[in-house]
Order: C-alpha cells, then structure tokens, then sequence
C-alpha cells in the first residue's frame, strides 16, 4: 500500500512587479541628463554643454542615416527640424521653417527659413548657406 499526500502548489513568485520594475529603471536610465564636462576652453561664453547619458548604442550622428529611436531622439536635441510635430495632435508645426508649401506637381517642396536662424559658425542660415547633407 501506498501513501499518497497532495502537496498544495507554491504560489508563483510576484515576478511582474518586479519585471515592471525593472523595466522603468531601465527606461529611465536611458534618458538621463547629466551635467557636461567639458573643457572651459571648449565653451563658449554664455554656452551651456548638455550631455545626454543612453544605455543603447545609436546608428549613426546623421540625421539622413539614422534609423533607431535613440539616435534620431539625439537629433532632436542636437538639429533644429524644418517642421516639428505637434504633440497634442501630432498635426505638422513650423520648426526652422515658417512656412511651407508643395509645387503644383508635388514633386518639390519650398520652405521659408525663420530670419533669426544661424549655423553653428554664426552664418545666417538660407537655403544658399545650407551644409551638403540637407540636399539629401
């Protein structure tokens, strides 16, 4: 004869909470903003250094080549857009340009660039003084 005793089931370990967890610390981490370090001689007067701390690695510094989420939130801390996107509605909002409209074929676009926008040289910035890769 044989005994047979039925032992209850443990209850399965709270791993959910900790898997949400540990999810947001990683999120979090990922968008963290630390003060600059960089070099007194490096600074222009009045400047500021932003550092951006990402635990993923980015595809690439260019705005034409990147494709991951991270790289292209880089650019927008790094690159002024010619348009933005209203978060609210996600409905098209005026960025480095003004305005903006397409020819009548809409095959090429014509945007006017704010006044007040420069390069990084302090060349005022026109579709004439543009860097190459814009033409992409």
């Amino acid at each position: 004869m044989v005994m047979v005793t039925k032992v209850p089931p443990r209850p399965a370990p709270a791993r959910r909470p900790l898997r949400l967890l540990l999810a947001a610390g990683v999120a979090a981490t990922s968008l963290v903003v630390v003060p600059g370090t960089a070099r007194a001689e490096d600074e222009k007067p009045g400047g500021t250094t932003l550092t951006v701390a990402v635990s993923q690695s980015i595809d690439s510094l260019s705005p034409f080549l990147a494709q991951k989420l991270t790289s292209t939130s880089i650019h927008r801390l790094a690159y002024e857009y010619l348009t933005n996107y209203d978060p609210k509605d996600a409905r098209t909002v005026p960025g480095l340009a003004t305005e903006w409209k397409p020819s009548p074929d809409k095959l090429t676009w014509t945007y006017t660039i704010r006044g007040d926008s420069f390069w990084s040289d302090g060349t005022q910035a026109t579709a004439r003084t543009r860097p190459g890769p814009s033409t992409r």
